[in-house]
Parts: structure tokens; sequence; C-alpha cells
């Protein structure tokens, strides 16, 4: 009798038991399946992210390093900005010019110009619901003075990034932040801005309109007026709009009598990140210096603070950094080079997940 006949006899005498073995192997064999494709999918993903996130490296400010020779020339006080080493414009420039370098992004910013007030409703934080509790119960303010003038300042400061591209900023690279109407900002911009779509329903903006910022005495002089307007009010242009992808849950205590208040600053949520261009920092920092007494020097504003450096492909990473070590007009004695991998680790790590569940589905159906 041939090996088959003897096969079919016995499938067909044990029919129960054969069904559930061919049963067990289908299983297994699409869990296998399944496993292996899974595990192929995440890793060409993973690949891809590493390319498009792992390929990049920061020229950081050594604080310390600075801080210590601003000490040594008497301080921040009388140490004038543009005197503390800084990678100019023309130095960037060569930079770029370099092999496996692709772009740069940098925010150009500065404590002053950081304190831009706008004429528009921010996403409620702690100023805003300070004012609340204070007109609601004034008393309960008797014992810690409340400045309402401060507090309704202080509502009206976003956290606002200047910046060469804001395509390029870690949100809009790790999907953190999601451009859904309009265009992001780009070299060359003068007055534009891109807000997030919350704050434009808050405030019926679209793109194509403006809204004005300003400088207040306060963000120039310590002590000084919060409702004094500095230099010539500045109109931004909306051009585009962004969708906040994730879910920020605002800080919250409760005092001794029960009430609960916010304690996360209008200008620490997202809904209220704003997007403007080195030009409109150039003019903020000029309102600021000269009225503060500081020199202005426009090499010095316009220079990248902490530029972002992006390279063609993640294993040539190590030889841009050589040639960018190499470059003249960089002290090295208060910078340093920093290889970026935290976003492409915040984005790989639920393609790893999947990974191991693949992992795990292969192995079940090998011992199963």
């Amino acid at each position: 009798m041939s090996v088959i006949k003897r096969g079919f006899l016995y499938i067909t005498r044990k029919r129960g038991r054969s069904i559930l073995l061919l049963v067990i192997m289908f299983v297994a064999a699409v869990l296998t399946m399944l496993g292996l494709a899974i595990k192929s999918s995440a890793d060409r993903q993973a690949d891809a992210v590493r390319k498009s996130l792992a390929n990049s490296f920061t020229i950081e400010r050594d604080e310390a390093a600075l801080q210590a020779l601003v000490d040594k020339n008497g301080g921040a006080a009388k140490i004038s900005p543009d005197k503390v080493p800084f990678i100019s414009a023309a130095v960037m420039s060569r930079i770029l010019k370099l092999d496996h370098i692709t772009g740069y992004y940098s925010d150009y910013y500065d404590r002053g110009t950081s304190l831009l007030y706008v004429d528009v409703q921010l996403h409620p934080g702690s100023n805003a619901d300070a004012i609340r509790r204070y007109q609601k119960n004034p008393a309960a303010f008797a014992d810690l003075p409340f400045d309402l003038d401060q507090a309704t300042f202080w509502m009206h400061i976003p956290s606002i990034s200047y910046c060469n591209d804001s395509g390029l900023h870690e949100f809009f690279r790790n999907g953190a932040f999601a451009l859904v109407q309009g265009r992001h900002i780009r070299e060359g911009d003068v007055n534009k801005a891109v807000i997030s779509t919350d704050l434009a329903r808050r405030n019926n903006l679209s793109v194509g309109d403006t809204f004005t910022a300003e400088m207040r005495e306060s963000s120039c002089v310590i002590g000084g007026d919060y409702n004094k307007i500095v230099g010539e009010p500045i109109k931004l242009e909306i051009v585009g709009l962004f969708d906040i992808n994730f879910s920020q849950e605002a800080s919250f205590e409760t005092d001794t009598e029960g009430e609960t208040y916010v304690q996360t600053a209008e200008r620490e949520l997202a809904e209220n990140m704003i997007f403007s261009d080195p030009a409109t920092e150039l003019q903020i920092a000029s309102i600021f210096r000269k009225y503060s007494g500081q020199t202005v020097n426009p090499e010095y504003e316009t220079a990248p603070r902490n530029p972002v450096i992006f390279v063609d492909d993640p294993e040539n990473l190590e030889a841009a950094i050589s040639e960018v070590k190499a470059i003249q007009g960089i002290d090295w004695n208060y910078f340093t080079i920093k290889a970026d991998d935290s976003t492409y680790k915040t984005a790989v790590r639920p393609l790893t997940q999947l990974g191991t569940i693949s992992g795990v589905l292969i192995a079940i159906a090998v011992v199963g």
C-alpha cells in the first residue's frame, strides 16, 4: 500500500483529529506569515524613519563656558551681546556648501524678543485663570497683592519661535504638529506667522489675515510699564495653520480652601505657539536693544542659535561632523556638536514595539 493511500485512510478514519491538526497548522502558518509581514513592514518603516530623523546634529552653545566669559567681562549688564562668540550667517553659508549637508534649522531668539505681546486671545492658562479668580473674589488676594496689568500682559505673551523654516522644527518633523493650511515659514519671509488652528478659531483668523505684535516696556527693562508700547507695532501676516496631534494636560493645584487653579502659563501651551521669521526677530531685537541702551548688531541678531544641521544619510553623519569641526570661524571653546537622535528614538519606539509583537507571534506559531 502506497504512502499516499495510507495517509488518506488515516485521515478518513480519524477525521476529527485530522481536522484539528489541519486547523492548528493553518493557524500556525497564518501567525507566522502575519508576524513576518509585520516585522518586515516595521523594519522598512524604521529604516525610513532613521533616514529622515536620525540624520542631523546640533551645534550647541556651551552655556557654562559662555557664562564664564560673561562673568569675566563684568556680567551680562556690561558685556555687549555681540561680543559673545556666535556662528555668523557667513559661517553657516560655508557649512551648507559642505558634502552631505542638505540644510539646517535654527531659532533666532533673545530674552527680550521672546516676550512679544500679541493682540489676540490666547488659549487660557494660569494668567487668565488668575484674572478670573480675582474678578470673582478680590478679597481672596488681600494677603497677596494682585497686579491686573501684569497678569493681562502675560496673558498675551505666546511662545514664539523665529526660525528659517518652520517645517524643520522638531514638532513638525516628529508629527506632533501638522500643517493643515497654507505654508511654512521660509527663507526670505518678512513679518509672516504660522499659528495653531486653535488660535485661529479663537480669534476668527485664517490664512491671509493679520494680527498685531508689539513690544511693551516691561519686555525691555525690569520693572517696566506693562501697558507702555515701545517702538512701532508690527503686523504679522498668517501664512499657515497647524493642528496639534497630541493632548497637552495643563497643571492644576488646589489651595487650602479647596479651589482648583491652573498653573500652566499661556506661553507654555502648544496651542499658543507661534512661528515667525528672522526678519521679524531683527525688528523686535532692534526695538529691545535701543530701548535698553544696547548696541544693535544685525550680524549677531541674524546669527543662527544652536542650529540643527541635516545630512543626506545617517551613514554620512560622522563625516559631516568632522568637516564642520574643520570649518574656520567657529570658536570650539564655546560650542559643542551633538548628534541628534532624540526625535528618531521617539518616533521609532512604536515600530520597535511592533517588531517585538511580530517576534512573539512567530515564536507562538513555531512553538505551537
